[in-house]
């Protein structure tokens, strides 16, 4: 490449010569003078006045007025060297291709074979050092390039310039791949084992280099043009690395007509583009709410490498006869690839639960869990298909290095969960990493958002870490109460830390207060928390605390969302707290704040460094100390409307009592009313919850069902997405006569012709799907057979096993043998080597060896 500039005045001999001291091997020679060749910028290339014949010089003057060739330069540099190089002539797609027309003289090109190491190679000296890049506008209308936003309209004009950028891809290319762009005329140079035919060649996918360089394979469809089944389409294409990343671009035809069945339908969402990244598989679909012709680009990269652009990997175009019915649009995503992927990764974040970018949340819950290689920062969001942020329908959780989304859908629809993340602590903003389409198909009974938490973060918070708070017990951040109504958990909070705790419920889209039905107590460090339900709901707890004397607020600690399915059996609220029950103090009863008027009631509880505690009415009544340290009496109750206290006096020589619980008294009939109430709201919530248990049973199955349906529904399609020979023509036939505005009448012979064909191709198809239904019901039929001969089989050689009877253990292997069924390999290994054994045995001697 740093071959001194006044060689190009030289022969072509001279600089040859000079270019390959270095190179000691054919390879090498040919590397040389390839990499010389692709350096040259002709941008920057200054016009040398009459060059000397046969000089560099002379070449590329040629070449920067297009009127010499790099074949021939490659070519005759390499006959100085000693190399035998072919001319090879042919057609190739570039830029003047329309992916599915017609290859004419227009796509005619040269291109290089060298013969190395007594083999010989490709090499197009051309495209690997120049390309023109090109904007054809005159058919193709951008409606969709991935970003969410609905791309600007295209002019009419054709735009095109060359770059001189260096493509590595062009040097000793694999024949296999090759043959996708580059067609001799001489089949011989297609250097195959099995060569293309030139009608395959024009079908063949389109394929670009970058999609070689990044190993990626075609899975299901080799040909470039498709048609979509019912409104719809699929591709599948294979990758290598865990970090790949990849978009779209969308086109429609302006030379087709657009025929809409359901409204004036925009276009610019109706592609879904995912990875799986466990199966290496990059999945396209979309979706035809119009008729017409389509072209998909799918761009790409390895997110490992340094570029950050995403290359032009492929392009499909599709004819569509039959929009889809009930056509929805996507959610707006400006990622433009759905599900977990190489952000994911990237961000040390591995997909758990969910693989794959579409969810069904038939029930409108979903749990998405994803493992953690370290501590990360997360916001999330809802969004419908309008655009439209649904608030609080989304919380996380990081629990055991895991990092868990909940989300709620309020309805049918679909939805788009969107997660952002960044390192903890790392300053700036949250990129997206991953987003989830749900879909929701199914009426279900409508869903409340969940109570609103600070960015939806449940579990510590900072602050719980920094005051040396830990969970101990039955202490989750997402909590379902079984069908007693309660729950008790217990926390690590040091005796220098002051806090409380708020309960709320969500009713009709507030938070009502609730944290009369919470109570705790502290042995040392560990405080006990319970917690009663008396209505069913999401509630909302929260822990505030701060050091103990500092002044000013309390921090936020600790959230959970407590889901309440069945509330308590008679639910009472606790006792109301003065500042003289400390952390320390325990009650032991009565729990609740109500009491019966006129009733005999025991008292009894822990209250450290009491000197005297008793029970104040009307009158009042002491409590007595017994040997374990708890206050007890029987305390008669007054009547209906007052108020009774739980005070002690915390001064041996004083006589002042300080009130440390408050209970409100009331008649026994209006106990037993409270009590008849909260029975039949706990009967009504049991059976509405196994209600619904049932239907999520119910549409559990029906998923899973459907589930395989369409996996079946989307192989069927994607093999009727094949077009036949001279089927393209027809469609575009069909097409065109509809732009015209044509009617369809007896005395039109062209129209008669066409809707001919129509109901032929029709009819064709039907019985194209009905073999390949067929066949997929003799494969199910087969595998049942299959699992059931097996079962049989395994049976019988566990039974001889068991019996350990040398003549049906022979039999047993002769005949499981016979049936070669690999399900069975681990049981017949067993079965010989228990047959080993009972020989060893009998011949007394030990045998290493298998049956």
């Amino acid at each position: 490449l740093q071959a001194p500039t006044e060689l190009h005045a030289a022969e072509l001999s001279e600089l040859v010569n000079y270019l390959l001291k270095p190179a000691k091997t054919d390879v090498a020679k040919v590397r040389v003078i390839f990499r010389w060749i692709s350096g040259q910028d002709l941008l920057r290339y200054k016009h040398i006045h009459a060059p000397p014949k046969e000089s560099a010089a002379m070449y590329l003057n040629d070449l920067k007025q297009n009127k010499g060739s790099y074949e021939s330069l490659f070519r005759q540099m390499c006959k100085y060297a000693g190399i035998p190089c072919e001319k090879i002539t042919g057609y190739a797609k570039g830029v003047s291709y329309n992916v599915g027309e017609d290859i004419g003289d227009t796509a005619r090109n040269t291109w290089n074979a060298v013969l190395v190491d007594k083999t010989w190679r490709l090499i197009d000296m051309q495209w690997a050092s120049r390309q023109v890049v090109t904007q054809d506008k005159g058919e193709w209308e951008l409606i969709d390039d991935g970003t969410g936003s609905k791309p600007a309209k295209s002019e009419d004009s054709d735009v095109s310039y060359d770059i001189y950028a260096y493509e590595e891809f062009y040097f000793l290319t694999d024949p296999e791949e090759f043959v996708y762009s580059h067609f001799p005329d001489e089949e011989a140079w297609q250097l195959l084992a099995r060569p293309m035919t030139f009608e395959e060649f024009q079908k063949i996918a389109y394929l670009r280099s970058k999609f070689f360089e990044l190993s990626m394979t075609v899975m299901s469809h080799p040909w470039c043009v498709l048609q979509a089944v019912n409104g719809e389409a699929n591709l599948d294409m294979g990758f290598n690395s865990d970090t790949m990343k990849f978009s779209y671009n969308l086109y429609r035809s302006t030379k087709v007509e657009h025929k809409q069945i359901q409204g004036n339908v925009d276009m610019d969402k109706f592609l879904f583009l995912e990875t799986i990244p466990d199966e290496k598989t990059l999945s396209v679909e979309i979706f035809f709410p119009t008729t017409g012709k389509f072209k998909a680009e799918i761009f790409g990269r390895d997110t490992n490498e340094s570029d950050t652009v995403l290359k032009w990997l492929c392009t499909y175009v599709f004819y569509c006869e039959t929009p889809k019915t009930n056509c929805r649009p996507l959610p707006q995503n400006p990622r433009k690839e759905w599900g977990p992927g190489s952000d994911t990764i990237n961000m040390g974040m591995e997909a758990i639960t969910h693989k794959r970018g579409k969810i069904n949340v038939d029930d409108g819950e979903v749990e998405v869990k994803f493992s953690l290689n370290k501590d990360r920062d997360f916001l999330h969001k809802l969004t419908t298909e309008d655009n439209k942020t649904l608030d609080n329908y989304t919380v996380h959780r990081i629990e055991n290095g895991e990092v868990i989304f909940h989300a709620r859908v309020p309805g049918k629809g679909q939805y788009m969960l969107s997660i952002m993340a960044k390192e903890d602590d790392e300053e700036g903003g949250y990129p997206s990493v991953c987003n989830y389409l749900l879909r929701c198909d199914e009426e279900f009974p409508p869903l409340e958002p969940f109570p609103e938490i600070p960015n939806g973060e449940l579990g510590p918070t900072d602050e719980f870490k920094k005051l040396g708070l830990a969970l101990v017990e039955n202490c989750s951040a997402m909590v379902t109460v079984d069908k007693t109504g309660q729950l008790f958990f217990k926390m690590k909070i040091p005796n220098n830390v002051e806090f409380f705790a708020k309960l709320g419920l969500l009713i009709d889209g507030n938070v009502e207060d609730k944290s009369e039905y919470v109570s705790w107590y502290r042995e040392g460090e560990i405080v006990t928390f319970e917690l009663r339900f008396g209505q069913k709901g999401s509630y909302r707890f929260n822990l505030f605390a701060k050091p103990a004397g500092q002044p000013g607020g309390f921090p936020r600690a600790f959230s959970s969302i407590i889901e309440v399915p069945i509330p308590m059996m008679v639910a009472m609220s606790f006792p109301e707290k003065y500042a003289g029950w400390t952390d320390e103090c325990k009650l032991i009863e009565p729990f609740n704040k109500n009491l019966p008027s006129k009733d005999k009631v025991d008292f009894a509880a822990v209250v450290p460094n009491a000197k005297a505690v008793a029970v104040v009415g009307n009158e009042w009544t002491q409590l007595k100390k017994d040997k374990d340290g708890i206050w007890k009496n029987q305390v008669a109750t007054i009547e209906e409307g007052k108020p009774m206290f739980l005070s002690a006096k915390f001064d041996e020589a004083g006589n002042s009592f300080s009130h440390l619980l408050k209970y409100d008294v009331i008649s026994k009939e209006k106990m037993d009313e409270i009590a008849r109430d909260q029975k039949k709201a706990h009967n009504d919530a049991d059976a509405e919850y196994h209600e619904r248990t049932k239907m999520k049973e119910t549409l559990k199955k029906k998923a899973e069902e459907k589930r395989k349906q369409e996996a079946l529904e989307k192989r069927r399609r994607m093999e009727l997405q094949i077009m036949e020979d001279g089927e393209k023509k027809q469609i575009e036939e069909r097409l065109d006569y509809e732009e015209a505005g044509k009617t369809l009448s007896s005395s039109d012979s062209t129209a008669r012709r066409l809707e001919e064909e129509r109901k032929k191709r029709e009819e064709d198809r039907k019985k194209k799907d009905e073999k390949i239904r067929k066949r997929e019901a003799d494969n199910i039929q087969k595998r049942d057979s299959r699992s059931k001969s097996a079962d049989a089989l395994r049976d019988q050689l566990m039974l001889a096993i068991k019996q350990k009877n040398k003549v049906n253990l022979e039999r047993a292997i002769a005949e499981c043998e016979a049936a070669k069924l690999p399900e069975i390999e681990a049981d017949l290994y067993q079965a010989k080597s228990c047959l080993n054994s009972l020989d060893s045995g009998r011949s007394g001697k030990s045998s290493n060896g298998i049956y």
